[in-house]
This record gives C-alpha cells, structure tokens and sequence, in this order.
C-alpha cells in the first residue's frame, strides 16, 4: 500500500464521522457514572485490542478530580472466563453468559466490530437490547446485526 493510499483511507474514514452520534454516545458515557452505571464493551480480533484499550481509557483516562469514575470492564479481558464459556456452551453465546452474571437494567454495551456479523457479538447486543441496557455499535459496515439491536 502506497503512503498516499493510506492518507486517503484515513481522510475518508474521518469525514464519514457521524459528529453528533459521537457526541451523544461521549455524553452517555459520561452520565454513566453518576448513574451508576456500568460499561461493557466487546470485540473480536483487532477490535478486541480496541475494547481493552478503550476499557482503559474510560476507566484512567477520562477520569476527573472530584468525578465519580466510568465503571467499565472489557467483557473480552478475562480470558479463562471467556473461554470456559465457550468450551462449556458455545463460542456464540459466551458473552451473553458473562452479560447474564454482570449486568442490570440501565447499563450500556458497546460492541467494535468491523462487520457487525459475528454471533458471538450479535447475541450480546440482542440480549442486552432485550434486558434494557443501552447498546452502542462501532462498525463500519453500514446496516448489519450488530448496528440493528444498537440504540
């Protein structure tokens, strides 16, 4: 790939930006801790990388002298959870299984995920829709299952 290719994609890429979108989903972040509420966020592959970073970002990142701090946890980091999970029931449903054990009402999900395709992801974010928490997509593929459960 070519230096200017590579620019292209990102100028692209940044203009398609839904400005206001991402300002709603900061401030829901945001009012998540005086609410008490909690943040999960998932991924698979490279967007798994994104999740725990994204993770510690909210949690030391964004926090504030005299501000209650953003409860999140990257559902993707515990790994012998996970993965007792899937070897016990199924890969597609070892995050519901962890969204069972650990969220309420009146939390929020966030899935990264390029295609919006994968089950494992799709489950969480229709169980989640389905017991009432908040749940935020970043793909990038337009209309897919993950951004249809998405609020």
């Amino acid at each position: 790939m070519r230096v200017e290719d590579f620019v292209e994609g990102a100028r692209i890429g940044v203009e398609a930006v839904d400005v206001a979108a991402t300002r709603a989903v900061a401030q829901l972040l945001a009012d998540s801790a005086e609410r008490d509420a909690r943040v999960f966020i998932i991924g698979n592959g490279g967007s798994a990388a994104m999740a725990s970073h994204f993770h510690n970002d909210l949690i030391k990142g964004a926090a504030a002298e005299g501000k209650k701090p953003i409860r999140a946890a990257c559902l993707m980091d515990n790994v012998p959870l996970l993965t007792a999970w899937s070897n016990d029931d199924a890969w597609e449903v070892a995050l519901v299984r962890e969204l069972e054990a650990l969220a309420t009402p009146g939390d929020i999900l966030v899935v990264i995920s390029t295609s919006g395709k994968s089950p494992n992801l799709v489950n969480a974010a229709r169980w989640a829709a389905e017991h009432d928490l908040t749940v935020v997509s970043m793909t990038c593929r337009g209309q897919n299952p993950v951004s249809e459960s998405s609020d």
